[in-house]
């Protein structure tokens, strides 16, 4: 490198590290230890650069007030002056907070800013009068360094001249802003409430960007607290969505009933001049197609309804393509405010309906918010915004009645769910799934007894999703209805609700089935009814009591639950069907042992494995093989468990699957003996030179003689190239 070349690189880094805090800048490992007397005497000394830099690296671990002096002489030198304030910055001695000082008159230029720079890292309060007069320094880096210094320190005295320095227009400016943020925070975390709010309060009033006013909000509203919601109404009124936001973040975390009670004062006062009230739009029906050929997709276009409005696609993705080859149209009929509408798009192009395309957020959010906080006293005002308010508060209320909803608010939740379409409806249900209380349930339930039509149906389905057991009689009673959309709702809702001596309800249905879409239906209940049942035992005993007497497919279908039920007596029922004279079953059975939820069923597969002539050996091999991978077992059992595999195995994939067991969860010299065993077969040979070298490498630090003799008959069994590259490397490495 060049002479100016060498000039410019060493300037740019003296620059660059001038510019840094002496904490960030001298991060080399640090030197061996040495004496404090030592280390000044290198200091002192015509010790290279790299010598100084490092003791005054181990002077900031080990430095005292004796060597403060030697440091600050170091401050002016161009080399070493980061290196003496990292090594003075965290000396526990006020001497060092007089020579920082001291130092201010004697330096310039980024020596300066980081004699500022530290002095701002010690909070020297008795600094503050000395910073103060580079706040309107020429050099811009020292004035923004001295502001900073000042916000770190956070003293009364430091908030007393930023206040009075961001009120004058000379200084004032984005580095005295963030110093005073800097100090009001810091306030604010002590307790010091006062302080705080007069920095916030200072900052809100001064001509800054944004940004500063939006964090200044924040701090003004938190010192404030629940006692004082003026500053806080005031910027929930705004229109600037900002400022708003900040204001609502305080309706999460202030607590109190005035805290709530003036939230709900302010929701009228949210709602848009411009934004129309809640209106019923209902979708009656929905085609699409061309000419003669129509498709009917009204449940995908209500599905697609949000609020008030929709937009979806006139495509093929409805539902197929209703006539190739021909420009189809979607078109819809629909009702807004009871008025009746048509509307057509052709393919390709958007359905949209929207009466309010821009609707005001802001009472939507407030009421979300007073949803989280679960104050019950909002609950009136909740509801009737449910009932009546605009289409973005009547969601926000509907979903915020999960958390505050009772009983009174059920009427009303099932009337939106059953009347209107798309997102409200949805939300209406989910918060009728999940607002606690017996009380609920027990309305629920009663008014399931006597219910009719669409309403029958939702009750149904809030049966199902609350779990209300005292729902099942009559669910149960609906099993039997005429019409078998009720049939099927009622068999899902029992899934979550039955108790185990009702499990016959269910059962009945799976094995004398009306019809497969109420065989599948009674199926999938009974899965989830398995899963709810406390007594593995006595579920799966009902089961069984059925079994025999089933046709073939109930008796499948019970096998497979059976497996959800687990426990001893399941496991018994499976492995009896497994080895019964019934072929017919032994491969659901066998497909069921194999998925087993627990090691328990590993004998049984074991012993089909070895079983001559059965149909499904191999079947049960691999399960077998999948409950020593799976499960927890010691090193000793799942050596045993690959060995009995190995002895029952009459394939070579079969044997394959063993070797991976034991490379991969039982690495150890009793695994490597029975891989190493199989290296003269000329079908597996390679496969078992694979996984010696993977055991051989893991037992290597601990067995290496084991290691070493496998890795010979490694080599002397197998001609490939990459494992006997790998056998080469680990051999030279265990013998270094």
């Amino acid at each position: 490198m060049d002479v100016p070349k060498l000039i410019l690189t060493y300037g740019l880094i003296c620059f660059f590290l001038g510019c840094l805090p002496a904490s960030l800048v001298a991060q080399q490992p640090p030197p061996a230890e040495g004496s404090e007397e030592a280390l000044i005497t290198v200091l002192e000394s015509n010790a290279s650069l790299f010598d100084k830099a490092k003791a005054c690296q181990q002077l900031a671990t080990v430095g005292t007030k004796a060597c403060v002096p030697t440091l600050v002489k170091l401050l002016a030198q161009e080399q070493l002056s980061h290196y003496a304030r990292y090594a003075l910055e965290p000396i526990p001695d006020q001497s060092v907070d007089v020579a920082l000082r001291g130092a201010l008159g004697q330096l310039e230029g980024w020596h300066l800013v980081g004699v500022i720079q530290s002095i701002g890292t010690r909070r020297d309060v008795n600094a503050t009068t000395d910073l103060e007069k580079f706040l309107g320094h020429a050099n811009p880096e020292v004035a923004a360094a001295a502001a900073s210094a000042l916000g770190r320190i956070g003293s009364p005295s430091a908030a007393n001249i930023l206040k009075t320095a961001m009120q004058d227009s000379d200084t004032a400016g984005p580095a005295i802003a963030d110093a005073c943020l800097t100090a009001a925070d810091q306030f604010l975390a002590k307790g010091e409430l006062q302080w705080a709010r007069d920095l916030y309060d200072t900052l809100l009033e001064a001509d800054l960007p944004k940004h500063f006013h939006i964090a200044s909000m924040y701090g003004a509203l938190k010192c404030r607290g629940s006692d004082d919601l003026k500053l806080m109404i005031e910027q929930l009124q705004s229109e600037d969505l900002d400022f708003f936001q900040v204001a609502l973040s305080m309706a999460y975390e202030l607590q109190g009933d005035n805290v709530t009670s003036a939230l709900i004062h302010e929701i009228p006062k949210l709602q848009s001049k411009s934004e129309p009230s809640f209106k019923k739009f209902v979708i009656l029906k929905a085609e699409y197609g061309a000419d003669t050929t129509w498709r009917d997709v009204t449940k995908q276009v209500t599905d697609a309804v949000v609020g008030d409005s929709i937009s979806i696609a006139a495509d093929n993705q409805l539902a197929g393509d209703p006539i190739p080859n021909v420009e189809k149209k979607l078109r819809v009929e629909y009702t807004l405010d009871g008025l009746l509408h048509t509307k057509s798009v052709p393919e390709g192009m958007i359905l949209e309906i929207q009466p309010d395309p821009h609707p005001d957020v802001r009472q939507a959010l407030l009421i979300y918010a007073l949803g989280v906080r679960g104050d019950r006293a909002a609950l009136p005002a909740i509801l009737e915004l449910a009932r009546t308010g605009p289409a973005e508060s009547r969601l926000a209320a509907v979903r915020a009645l999960a958390k505050l909803g009772d009983v009174t608010a059920v009427p009303m939740l099932l009337e939106i769910a059953i009347a209107t379409q798309g997102e409200i409806a949805a939300e209406s249900r989910t918060s009728l799934a999940n607002m606690a209380g017996e009380p609920i349930d027990t309305l629920l339930s009663d008014q399931l007894a006597t219910s009719e039509g669409p309403e029958r149906l939702l009750l149904i389905e809030l049966a199902g999703r609350r779990g209300i057991t005292t729902a099942a009689g009559h669910l149960i009673q609906l099993t039997r209805h005429d019409d078998p959309a009720v049939r099927i709702a009622a068999m899902d809702a029992l899934g979550t609700t039955i108790q185990l001596d009702q499990l016959n309800v269910l059962i009945d249905q799976l094995i004398h089935p009306q019809s497969p879409s109420i065989a599948n239906a009674a199926s999938e209940a009974l899965r989830k009814a398995c899963l709810r049942m406390p007594d593995r035992d006595a579920c799966a005993m009902e089961f069984l009591r059925r079994l025999p007497s089933a046709p073939t497919d109930a008796q499948k279908t019970i096998l497979t639950l059976l497996g959800v039920v687990g426990g001893p007596k399941a496991l018994a029922g499976v492995a009896a069907a497994a080895k019964g004279d019934d072929s017919a079953l032994h491969d659901r059975a066998t497909e069921v042992l194999g998925k087993w939820a627990s090691p328990d069923a590993a004998p049984v597969l074991l012993e089909l494995a070895n079983a001559d002539h059965y149909s499904y050996r191999h079947r049960t091999l691999r399960g077998y093989i999948s409950v020593a991978r799976r499960f927890d077992y010691s090193g000793v059992q799942r050596i045993a468990m690959c060995q009995h595999a190995l002895d029952a195995a009459t394939r070579d994939d079969e044997k394959k699957l063993v070797f991976d067991v034991l490379k991969e969860k039982v690495p150890s010299p009793e695994s490597l003996a029975i891989v190493v065993s199989y290296l003269k077969q000329d079908s597996l040979k390679d496969d078992a030179c694979a996984a010696a070298v993977a055991i051989a490498e893991e037992i290597a630090p601990r067995d290496p003689k084991s290691a070493q003799d496998a890795l010979q008959q490694v080599l002397e069994a197998t001609n490939n190239q990459d494992i006997t590259a790998q056998a080469k490397k680990l051999l030279d490495q265990i013998g270094r």
